[in-house]
């Protein structure tokens, strides 16, 4: 089979599969939202709802994509743009032909045409979605040609760019709905970019308008999108579709989208209206705090240590005898209980995460888990290990064991993951005890309030850690499991 899905392909195919799949596509739409972020996660979640609602005439809009990182767009182009969702849950296997994306532009190759993009009056919304570790704060000079290097200085230069064109008007002004993971997202990328505009000396007319007209709205997104499926299951997958595809994206049913914001937010947003899962609301955080540590924090801690048991995918792990019970305690007795009074119940939405971890056509990968794993230790279960000994007076042990084996696989990471604190972290492995590892790793990811919770945490870390490095990570495992009776 030599057939690559493209528009040619969908126009002028006789098979029956790629008709009813392709019907209702639609081309050629305006570009209305400017999206920061190539990868599978925003492809799967936000282009899926702008994909439906197109095809039900909702929004009539299409995206146009900044690739910031470096390498080759080329798959998109090749594609026209195009790609597969397949939607995958114990009773679904529902595959869709997405369009959304009107073309894919290299912001350290192509700036000039984001600058030109930037004055566009039908772009109205932004999404981005740059991991944690993108929404940093970075002090550059913007005042040159060169492409900026942070996320924040790029969306402040194009802002300015479209201020000076438009004339600052009220209507020229944005709707920015960043996704990443990270607490107060909208307020956090707000401040960044008020503060560059600021060291740039580009005027209190401009940083007015930010403030007046432009929509920065906290969000919290929740699907479990692992991306491309392994080399056997794509096979198989382009063998039933008649086509082959190099965007194939994989995902779960479940879907939830909450964004802090108010009416003109909703007029924005009209592809909102597709799903009932997108749900805006003048107050995001019960839906934050969940998703954010019991999904996400259960990932981060446990992760490593189902990696060192030799795992390789979530669904291994939860259906793994000694890991499974790990990841159910670390959830129920450690994560929920810091979280009480948040609807719906956090025991009931745990109990929900892991039926979800256990869908088993979704693979996701441990290691895809790990990218930025320091950087996402601090932001996802700095707040849990906090709230745990302000509630318990104690350390929470199956947390302990977690960072213990994360800090045993930051000894020699796998050099194919990105994390931006790697070399950091490894560099204390040289010539320091362990007990130093631990209070030094602790303070740099500022895991603990104060220096009684550092050396109480430390204390807790330190014989695990000790255990990693004199046995099995599954002997550990199996060990401190057997002498912790509560573990489900």
């Amino acid at each position: 089979m030599d057939e690559i899905l493209s528009r040619e392909l969908i126009e002028n195919s006789e098979k029956e599969v790629i008709k009813n799949l392709s019907r209702d596509i639609r081309f050629d739409l305006p570009e209305k939202v400017l999206q920061f972020g190539t990868g599978g996660f925003l492809r799967g979640f936000t282009d899926y709802l702008i994909e439906r609602a197109n095809k039900e005439h909702l929004f009539n809009g299409s995206v146009l994509v900044v690739k910031s990182t470096p390498g080759s767009a080329a798959n998109f182009a090749r594609q026209d743009n195009l790609y597969t969702l397949n939607i995958r849950d114990k009773d679904i296997n529902e595959f869709i032909i997405s369009a959304p994306i009107s073309r894919v532009v290299s912001a350290l190759d192509q700036w000039e045409v984001l600058l030109e993009a930037a004055q566009n009056k039908d772009i109205q919304l932004v999404i981005s979605n740059t991991t944690e570790a993108g929404l940093q704060f970075t002090d550059e000079d913007l005042s040159g040609s060169q492409t900026p290097n942070s996320f924040p200085g790029k969306l402040t230069t194009l802002l300015y760019k479209r201020y000076q064109a438009l004339g600052g008007t009220a209507e020229s002004g944005w709707v920015i709905l960043p996704c990443e993971l990270v607490v107060n997202n909208g307020n956090v990328l707000r401040e960044m970019v008020l503060k560059l505009a600021e060291r740039n000396g580009f005027g209190p007319a401009f940083t007015n308008w930010i403030s007046d007209h432009n929509r920065f709205c906290n969000t919290i997104v929740d699907r479990i999108i692992p991306g491309k499926p392994d080399a056997g299951q794509q096979q198989k997958t382009f063998d039933h579709l008649g086509y082959k595809d190099q965007l194939l994206l994989e995902c779960e049913s479940y879907l939830l989208w909450a964004i802090e914001g108010d009416q003109q937010v909703r007029d924005a947003l009209e592809f909102a209206r597709i799903d009932k899962r997108v749900i805006i609301t003048s107050d995001i955080e019960p839906y934050r705090e969940q998703k954010l540590r019991l999904l996400n924090g259960t990932h981060t801690i446990s992760v490593p240590l189902s990696f060192l048991c030799g795992l390789e995918t979530v669904h291994q792990a939860v259906h793994d005898p000694l890991v499974s019970r790990f990841i159910q305690h670390v959830m129920q007795e450690e994560i929920a209980p810091t979280l009480e009074g948040i609807s719906p119940e956090p025991s009931t939405y745990a109990n929900e995460v892991f039926a979800r971890f256990q869908n088993p056509h979704i693979e996701h990968l441990l290691l895809n888990i790990m990218f930025q794993q320091s950087t996402k230790m601090t932001l996802r279960n700095s707040a849990t290990i906090q709230r745990y000994f302000e509630r318990f007076g104690t350390a929470p042990r199956h947390m302990a064991l977690g960072f213990a084996a994360y800090l045993c696989y930051m000894q020699s990471p796998d050099p194919s993951v990105q994390d931006d604190q790697a070399t950091r972290i490894s560099a204390l492995w040289e010539g320091n005890s362990p007990e130093t590892v631990v209070r030094q790793a602790v303070e740099i990811l500022k895991l603990t309030a104060d220096e009684q919770q550092a050396k109480n945490f430390t204390a807790s870390v330190l014989p695990f850690l000790k255990a990693l490095l004199e046995d099995s990570a599954r002997n550990t495992l199996e060990t401190f499991l057997n002498t912790n009776p509560a573990t489900p």
